[in-house]
């Protein structure tokens, strides 16, 4: 089985790979806003480092990119996204009603939307992602 872990920041997302249950980490990496606009990205697998540039900065395109990268032959990572059993998303904290680990639904993103001006720099790209991997 393996597990994408996401965690959507307001300037960078950083994500890991795992295969389950014996926890052994397949790939680790990030694209983050640099100081120009422009996206830096990078992936580290069995095979090494794989960095590259962009322009812009946007969740799909860069979630795009790591999916991309993640089924890339050349980094050994998957075969297919079919290979991705389950995606877990590093949220802010849901206050009182949200606490733990919790299944992505419907009611809980509209608990999440409704609790953006808690947490205005993080709910945003925390839905974002969300949306853009369902």
């Amino acid at each position: 089985m393996n597990i994408l872990i996401i965690n959507c920041g307001s300037s960078s997302i950083k994500f890991q790979l795992f295969s389950m249950p014996e926890e052994n980490l397949i790939a680790t990496g990030k694209a983050e806003k640099g100081k120009n606009g422009e996206t830096d990205f990078l992936l580290e697998s069995q095979n090494g480092k794989n960095e590259k540039k962009w322009e812009g900065f946007s969740y799909q395109k860069n979630i795009d990119e790591i999916l991309g990268e993640l089924i890339n032959q050349e980094n050994h990572c998957l075969n297919s996204l079919d290979d991705i059993d389950a995606v877990g998303h590093r949220l802010i904290h849901g206050g009182e009603e949200v606490t733990g680990c919790m299944e992505v639904t419907d009611s809980l993103v509209s608990k999440m939307k409704a609790s953006v001006s808690l947490a205005p720099l993080h709910y945003p790209p925390n839905i974002e992602g969300i949306e853009v991997v369902t």
